[in-house]
């Protein structure tokens, strides 16, 4: 008997200009649902920055040990006066607190 662990599956779209198909977004629910249909809880989507007026390139997110997500990301917004060069955004939620 073979066994599949999915742990976690996260999506992260990041940038004022970034959209995602119905179509597509639809395939993927459905290509999942149909791996383990009792497995996959989705959530309402939550938009962790509105800061941006500028492209977001290269998101990376971890899950600390206490399950609080960490996400960064590059950024050309001139936020705080950081000028228009490649800034490192970052944003956190603590999973501790959120309960």
């Amino acid at each position: 008997m073979r066994k599949i662990l999915l742990t976690t599956l996260i999506v992260v779209l990041i940038g004022s200009g970034m959209t995602i198909g119905i179509s597509a977004q639809e395939r993927t629910v459905k290509l999942l649902e149909s791996m383990q249909p009792k497995l996959f809880i989705w959530t309402t989507a939550i938009v962790i920055s509105n800061e941006s007026t500028e492209r977001s390139l290269r998101p990376n997110i971890a899950i600390n040990t206490n399950n609080s997500i960490h996400i960064v990301w590059q950024d050309i917004t001139n936020l705080g006066g950081a000028g228009t060069d490649n800034d490192i955004f970052y944003k956190y939620w603590n999973a501790t607190s959120a309960k």
